[in-house]
């Protein structure tokens, strides 16, 4: 189980990079340049992983509440195909999977919260305006 485990996370954390990348390609809290005599921000490596950690930090103490609590909505889409007579085997694979890799998409939503909230922030700023940033 531990290669399939450390292959899921791996895969996870390059689609989470690739994702953010793709969504926002100028990312710093220290790279600043001036372009046209506009403030750009570029890509920082340090930035995402610090953020990562900070999201995987305050994710490890309630991974296994998360866990409980997805195995628990499971218990009910269980009782639910039962009372349909849907075979329940075909429930194995989502959740052993959701179980195990379900509470990594808050980690996701985390990481992805993070870079909005520091878009928003800078955007305020660069623009000058604190209500007019619903575009971000």
């Amino acid at each position: 189980h531990i290669p399939r485990i450390c292959v899921a996370i791996i895969s996870f954390l390059v689609a989470l990079y690739y994702d953010c990348r793709r969504v926002v390609p100028t990312l710093s809290r220290g790279n600043q340049r001036k372009r046209d005599g506009m403030s750009s921000r570029e890509w920082s490596n340090g930035f995402f992983f610090r953020l990562l950690f900070h999201c995987f930090c305050r994710l490890l103490p309630i991974y296994p509440f998360l866990a409980v609590v997805i195995s628990f909505g499971f218990l009910f889409v269980a009782s639910l195909f039962e009372k349909m007579n849907i075979p329940t085997r075909l429930l194995n694979m989502p959740i052993y999977y959701g179980t195990l890799y379900g509470p990594l998409s808050f980690m996701y939503w985390d990481v992805k919260k993070g870079i909005v909230d520091f878009l928003k922030e800078d955007g305020r700023r660069l623009l000058g305006d604190e209500s007019n940033t619903s575009y971000l």
